[in-house]
């Protein structure tokens, strides 16, 4: 399964405060689910934080109730609640209106910089056996292990 030995860096300029507080990332439910274990959040060059997926889901308030679309793992309370908090305190998009959210397990700072001219300015993925030497795709890495391991490379 290729999406267990791969990451999806998203970029988040605006966004990256309140990604690594509430360890989510949250897209247009319209664009095509990323299937991958694990999300590093990208922003100035550098993968600042990387986290692993728990559970995805489209939410969205209707009639004034917050709807729950549940399409990856297990959607807990603690993660509606998580949903909750980014939705009232981001003001510069209106997540009230449907959107798709990566529920991680935490995050863990990282220090994945890019060495190559121009910024990520989209979604991109890393095939994590060609920067982690010894990564085992059938054993879950933890997000510190991760993240330790990926600290002091490069991508281009």
């Amino acid at each position: 399964d290729q999406s267990s030995n791969r990451m999806a860096v998203f970029a988040c300029g605006t966004s990256l405060n309140e990604n690594e507080k509430y360890r989510i990332y949250y897209e247009s439910p319209a664009r095509r689910i990323k299937q991958t274990r694990y999300i590093g959040f990208y922003a100035k060059r550098e993968v600042h934080f990387v986290g692993t997926v728990k559970a995805i889901c489209v939410s969205e308030l209707k009639d004034r109730e917050r709807q729950y679309d549940q399409e990856v793992g297990e959607l807990t309370n603690e993660m509606k609640i998580r949903i909750e908090d980014v939705v009232s305190t981001t003001k510069y998009y209106d997540l009230n209106r449907p959107h798709r959210f990566y529920l991680l397990d935490k995050v863990a700072k990282t220090n994945f910089k890019k060495v190559s001219p121009g910024g990520v300015m989209s979604i991109q993925y890393f095939d994590l056996r060609e920067f982690i030497q010894d990564f085992d795709k059938h054993r879950e890495w933890s997000t510190d292990e991760l993240a330790s391991a990926l600290s002091g490379e490069t991508f281009k």
